[in-house]
């Protein structure tokens, strides 16, 4: 049997370091690319209205996102956290790079600890001309960002013009779904071990997403020889770029012909992966895929490989240890419409196996 926890709603961390940070603040690929978002975000904002803007900085963790802003010339941002271990390395970090600008007085930032995940009094009443946030993960939803960055935009948020334009790091998130075959010669015991604890987290007709970063099987899956079967389906999108913020679901509740076996005479583990693309500003893009892992230097990519990595699913197999001679041939997905407001785990039927929680702590 697997003997795991179930995972189906996100809980901030409130206290100590998560085990991820240190290796994602070890991804140079994501501190680069939200360098150049915020400055174009920044520097933007100063053109279309004249002044430098006040920011509220949605998850600031050790203060990453508020230093950047501060760098590119903010009048003034405000870091919010339910994690007090992190307003505290925050506000140590931000310390020597908040000094007044030239005819103001006072620090530039402020950190406030979301107590109880409530917000904090501080904030009420309060307007803020911009908004940042990285509260993505393992899915673009993982840390429900859509509920968190919409609940602090309506109340503090400015929009400009009747068209409601704001202006929020990042703009648009992409959710995808991808199949890839892994060569089972190549996998070896690995693929024989895999497979087994692929076939541990399905129970009658439920399954489990497994996420293969440090925090579950901790497996670093670009490394292996692979190839995509069929295209890439994306099914959740979330945009920011305009209030109030949408989410548009493709592929929801239709039923699709999913392929699962390649071309070739050779035996394959077949798995499927959930990555992601996001726009952080005109122009700036990040993606959680296994190519853009590939294109990375190889330090980065396992940097985001233990941070992040992807949640796996198990597909039918066409040949291994756990197939079935009974099996279609013929295999179907359905994407279910996702209200990332109050879900955080996509649900997809495959055949008649239905996934919509994750799970940690692999036991094949």
């Amino acid at each position: 049997g697997c003997r795991w926890g179930v995972m189906s709603q996100y809980r901030p961390a409130d206290k100590d370091i998560p085990q991820y940070f240190l290796p994602m603040l070890d991804d140079q690929d994501r501190n680069v690319k939200y360098h150049a978002a915020i400055h174009a975000a920044i520097g933007q904002f100063r053109i279309e209205q004249g002044r430098p803007p006040t920011v509220l900085d949605v998850g600031v963790g050790t203060g990453m996102l508020s230093a950047i802003c501060l760098e590119a010339g903010c009048k003034h941002v405000t870091g919010i956290d339910t994690n007090e271990a992190m307003c505290h390395l925050a506000q140590k970090h931000l310390r020597p790079l908040g000094r007044p600008l030239r005819g103001s007085t006072g620090p530039r930032f402020e950190i406030l600890h979301c107590a109880n995940r409530k917000a904090p009094e501080e904030l009420e009443g309060r307007k803020f001309d911009m908004m940042v946030s990285e509260i993505l993960g393992t899915l673009t939803t993982s840390e429900s960002m859509f509920k968190f960055l919409s609940k602090y935009a309506a109340d503090h948020l400015t929009r400009h013009g009747e068209e409601g334009k704001v202006y929020v790091v990042p703009r648009v998130t992409k959710q995808h779904f991808s199949v890839y075959a892994f060569p089972r010669e190549v996998l070896g015991t690995l693929g024989v071990v895999l497979d087994a604890t692929l076939e541990g987290t399905i129970t009658g007709t439920f399954g489990r997403y497994i996420p293969t970063n440090d925090g579950g099987l901790g497996l670093n899956l670009h490394l292996y020889p692979r190839e995509r079967v069929g295209a890439q389906r994306t099914f959740h999108v979330e945009d920011y770029s305009l209030w109030p913020f949408g989410q548009d679901d493709h592929h929801h509740e239709r039923k699709e012909t999913l392929l699962t076996k390649p071309d070739g005479p050779e035996e394959h583990l077949v798995l499927g992966l959930l990555e992601w693309d996001v726009e952080l500003w005109t122009g700036v893009h990040m993606s959680n895929t296994m190519d853009a892992y590939e294109a990375m230097p190889h330090r980065n990519a396992l940097a985001r490989a233990s941070a992040w990595g992807f949640f796996v699913v198990r597909l039918p197999q066409h040949c291994g240890p756990f197939f079935s001679p009974a099996a279609p041939s013929q295999h179907t997905i359905r994407i279910s419409k996702q209200d990332a407001r109050n879900i955080s785990k996509p649900k997809m039927t495959i055949d008649t196996t239905e996934c919509a929680a994750a799970q940690r702590h692999p036991a094949p």
